[in-house]
Parts: C-alpha cells; sequence; structure tokens
C-alpha cells in the first residue's frame, strides 16, 4: 500500500510537472528563443504521455480504451524526433522545414501502423512485438546519438557569435537526452521480461529528480542569438558546413580590405575596450566597426587565425594578468572575473588556464 501511494504521487508529480513546464515554455513569457521553447514545450506535453495511462488508472480506476491507448503510444514515438527538432531551433532559429525532413515521419507511421495491427490481434502477434520494440529502441538511440551531435556542433559553432558561451552552450539538453536514452532501455527490458509497461517506482523517481534538474536549466536558459529583428540573414553562414576546405573558401573581402579592417578591430579593442562587455556578440562588435558580421568573423578569422570567442577572450585575459598583477589593489579572483569582461568565476578560471597554462590564482602568485 505504501508502495503504491509513493507511485501515485511520482506519477502526479510527473504528468503535472511536464504539464506545467510544457505550458510555460510555449507561452514564453520570456520572449526569447521562440521556436526553440515552443518545440521544447510540445515536446515536455508528449513527453508526460508516458505517464498518462498510469495516471488514468490511478484516478478513474480503469484501463484506457484501445483507440485513446493508441493515440497516447502514437505520440510518445514522436518524442525523439521532437527532441531532434527542439534542439535545431534552440541552435538554429533561422531553420525553416524542408521537404526532406518528412523521413523523420517514417518510423512513427510505421510504428502507429504495427501498433493498430497488434492491437487488433489482441498482441497475439510475438514477431509483431518485436518488430515494435525495435523500432523504439533504433529511434532512440537514432536520435539521441543525432540530438548529442547537434549540441556539439553547436558548441562550436556558438563560438563564432558569442563571447561568452556559458548559457548558451545548451548542455543541459544533454541530460534530457540521457534520461530519454536510458527511459527508452528501461521500457524496451521491462517489455521484454517483464510484460509490463509500467516503470516502477524507482524509475519514477529519477525521472521526478531528473525532469526538476531540467526545469531549472531550461527556465534560466538565456538567448541564444539576442538579434534584432530583420537582421537574421546577417548570421545565416553560422550554420553553413564547416567542412569545407580552406582553399575553396569563397573570399569575402579583398587582401587590401582585410588588412584596414584588421587595423580598425585592433584600434577599437585598444581604444574602446569592448572586450569588458560581458553580452558582446558579435553583431556588437560588427556595429561598432559598420561592417556585417559575416565580415567581421572573416576578419577575425584570416586576419588573427581565432574565432570571434577565441579572439575576445584572449583579449579579456591579458586585462585579466594585467589586473592580477597589480598589487596596488586587493582584488579577488571573481571581481577580476568581472572587471576583464567575464560573466563567472567558472568560465573565467577555464578560459584563463586554456591560455596560459596557469590558473588565475597560480599566475597571481607567480606574478608577485
Amino acid at each position: 500500500m505504501v508502495g503504491e501511494a509513493v507511485n501515485t504521487l511520482l506519477v502526479v508529480l510527473l504528468v503535472g510537472s511536464l504539464t506545467l513546464l510544457g505550458f510555460i515554455h510555449i507561452s514564453n513569457p520570456w520572449k526569447i528563443n521562440q521556436k526553440g521553447n515552443y518545440y521544447f514545450g510540445i515536446f515536455l506535453l508528449f513527453w508526460a504521455s508516458f505517464w498518462v495511462d498510469e495516471m488514468v488508472d490511478i484516478t478513474a480506476n480503469h484501463l484506457l480504451s484501445q483507440d485513446l491507448s493508441t493515440i497516447i503510444r502514437s505520440i510518445q514515438i514522436l518524442i525523439t524526433p521532437l527532441l531532434y527538432f527542439t534542439i535545431i531551433f534552440y541552435s538554429n532559429p533561422f531553420y525553416k522545414y524542408k521537404f526532406k525532413d518528412l523521413i523523420h515521419l517514417v518510423l512513427p507511421l510505421l510504428y502507429t501502423v504495427a501498433l493498430s495491427i497488434q492491437l487488433q490481434n489482441n498482441g497475439s502477434t510475438s514477431w509483431l512485438n518485436y518488430f515494435i520494440i525495435g523500432i523504439i529502441s533504433f529511434q532512440a538511440l537514432f536520435y539521441t546519438t543525432l540530438s548529442y551531435i547537434k549540441i556539439r556542433n553547436h558548441k562550436k559553432k556558438i563560438q563564432k557569435f558569442t563571447s561568452n558561451n556559458q548559457g548558451r552552450d545548451l548542455v543541459w539538453l544533454e541530460y534530457i537526452i540521457i534520461q530519454i536514452f536510458i527511459t527508452s532501455i528501461v521500457v524496451v527490458v521491462v517489455n521484454l521480461f517483464f510484460d509490463s509497461d509500467k516503470p516502477g517506482i524507482l524509475v519514477n523517481g529519477i525521472n521526478v529528480a531528473a525532469i526538476y534538474l531540467i526545469s531549472y536549466f531550461s527556465l534560466r536558459q538565456k538567448e541564444i542569438f539576442p538579434i534584432k529583428e530583420g537582421r537574421e540573414k546577417e548570421l545565416e553562414y553560422l550554420n553553413k558546413d564547416e567542412n569545407e576546405s580552406e582553399p575553396t573558401k569563397r573570399k569575402l573581402i579583398p587582401d587590401k580590405e582585410l588588412a584596414f579592417a584588421k587595423n580598425q578591430l585592433e584600434v577599437i579593442m585598444q581604444k574602446e575596450k569592448p572586450h569588458l562587455d560581458s553580452d558582446l556578440n558579435l553583431v556588437k562588435l560588427a556595429d561598432m566597426l559598420e561592417i556585417t558580421p559575416h565580415q567581421l568573423s572573416y576578419t577575425i578569422n584570416n586576419g588573427f587565425n581565432q574565432n570571434f570567442f577565441q579572439f575576445v577572450n584572449q583579449h579579456r585575459v591579458e586585462k585579466a594578468k594585467e589586473l592580477l598583477k597589480d598589487q596596488s589593489h586587493d582584488y579577488t579572483i571573481l571581481a577580476i572575473a568581472f572587471e576583464s569582461g567575464f560573466n563567472s568565476k567558472t568560465s573565467f578560471n577555464t578560459t584563463f588556464k586554456k591560455l596560459t597554462g596557469q590558473t588565475p590564482t597560480e599566475f597571481k602568485k607567480t606574478a608577485i
């Protein structure tokens, strides 16, 4: 009885939390990451369907009708593709659907057809059951892998745009990928060996903890691409193929203009010190130089052999070195981080050590 009561509480928390969080993201009161938050909200509502059948059993004390069960299970198969498109729209808010995207409906359609046939035969066709489990397993592995790769690529691409990628690197979405993958494995194992689709107290407890963790990070997600309306095309190059070899890349500006832009950039960095702005991004700096973000990115890439993130943070580290050597003020490491343009002590320590081989504390000791 105690176990059932605990499981009931966990199921209520799961469905309630996912539903509430889903509607919050769909309504998007922050008015940021519009498409990403919308798709994430839909994903959360679909994810809640995993526990709807348990919820109905608990509250109404009867099993779902066959038709409603088919609809719910058909919704569940869309969860991993939805997660993938959520990541696409977070990492590229300018993405537009193409005809080839219809391929993502193939597996869900196969699953729905197979599930309908299985339910009509009252689950008597064993090979069909294995076929359904195979689709679930393959799709979970395929889309979690695809989503993970997408986030990894985003982490690299975001460095072309922002000088502080903490809070914009979508690391928290990796927690969901792991969670979905583990849940899918549990569902497969339970269906194969235990003839039950209810995950139990332990798994539900883990899911509740994971969902609250995800809620914390998702509600704190910053605007990834703070771009003024009408200027979206200026940043389309961020999502172009990076595998193009260097000699074949189009020369964006002539060498003479590149040298001029490089000199202008050095002057601005020395005089106006835009790197001390912790929210500095490619668009802001390009506006200061009165060139397009693409031209600025090209100038930094080809003139300094760095990306935007590396270029700006190198200047921040140099400023931090000055403050660490300054014995006339007793700055704390956190104060130095903020004064140098970093937005957290963690990113400061990580970047400083990467560029100097020492932590700020170690550097300060050797500099005295």
